[in-house]
């Protein structure tokens, strides 16, 4: 039987930076293009050799654009926790007054 685990090429790993951002596109999309492409490879259904070896260089590749996004959701969820942190130190009172202000002048804006 052949062993189909794939072992990761020597060398630096990508960071962040190694490339740019991209438009989003849907990971329930991405993910079933993956399991489709790999299932197909593994099953030897891809049309050949060469078709697979394309195609899996093409879902190794995404990986510096998956821990991009990575990246940013944690860095996303960061400031989400700090905001969340700092409101509770605010007093009721104050939170009131800026909401008020807030709301008059979405008010104001659509008026």
């Amino acid at each position: 039987m052949t062993d189909m685990r794939l072992t990761p090429a020597p060398g630096p790993i990508a960071g962040p930076s190694d490339s740019t951002a991209s438009e989003p596109t849907d990971n329930a999309q991405i993910a079933g293009s993956v399991a489709k492409t790999i299932s197909g490879t593994i099953a030897g259904t891809v049309a050949g050799p060469n078709e697979q070896i394309v195609d899996l260089f093409e879902i190794a590749g995404s990986k510096v654009d998956a821990i991009q996004k990575l990246d940013e959701g944690v860095a996303s969820d960061h400031e989400v926790q700090l905001a969340q942190a700092l409101l509770w130190q605010v007093r009721p009172a104050k939170i009131r007054a800026a909401l008020e202000l807030r709301g008059a002048a979405l008010r104001g804006a659509s008026a």
